[in-house]
């Protein structure tokens, strides 16, 4: 009888486990996905990652990232040489310009090839990650719209548009 009622309750555990609620949301679109936890009903997006090689002409010159300062760079407009002037220190002491090199600025990781542009990543805790919510805001000179992370998945969609794919899923 016991054993009964240890099985009954560990089926009754476990199909607790199954019916929970989502807990992270993944965004995906062509050139842009986001990843973020679900809380309480709110989704909070914590990490962007752009291929500007995948994005199209118009979404190059309307996209931006912005730096402490209130300045802005479009995505088109973002090399090497431009976020070197905005203080981004190399993510290893001996960067080889002109080849591969990686950068770190505030709560960007921006991947150069030749001196330009192939991957940005914005997360909320900064690289390499901190403690503490580190500075990353991107938006749309098309629309006027900015999100400084973490965002809202409202915000997400008004500066890159109506998302492709929104998955939701647990993190056991």
């Amino acid at each position: 009888m016991k054993l009964k009622s240890t099985l009954a309750l560990m089926a009754i555990a476990f199909s607790g486990c199954l019916a929970a609620s989502p807990n992270l949301v993944f965004v995906q679109m062509p050139g842009v996905k986001a990843q973020g936890t679900i809380a309480r009903h709110c989704e909070q997006l914590d990490l962007i990652e752009i291929a500007p090689r995948q994005l199209s002409e118009g979404q190059l010159g309307d996209l931006w990232i912005g730096f402490p300062g209130d300045k802005q760079i479009p995505l088109r407009s973002t090399t090497e040489a431009s976020i070197k002037t905005l203080g981004a220190t190399p993510a290893q002491r001996d960067v080889t310009p002109g080849i591969s090199s990686t950068y770190y600025a505030g709560g960007y990781s921006l991947h150069f090839e030749n001196g330009r542009l192939v991957s940005l990543t914005a997360n909320r805790y900064g690289f390499p990650p901190k403690d503490g919510t580190a500075f990353a805001r991107l938006g749309s000179l098309r629309n006027g719209n900015t999100l400084s992370l973490p965002c809202s998945l409202e915000q997400f969609e008004n500066v890159f548009g109506k998302s492709g794919k929104i998955t939701r899923g647990f993190a056991w």
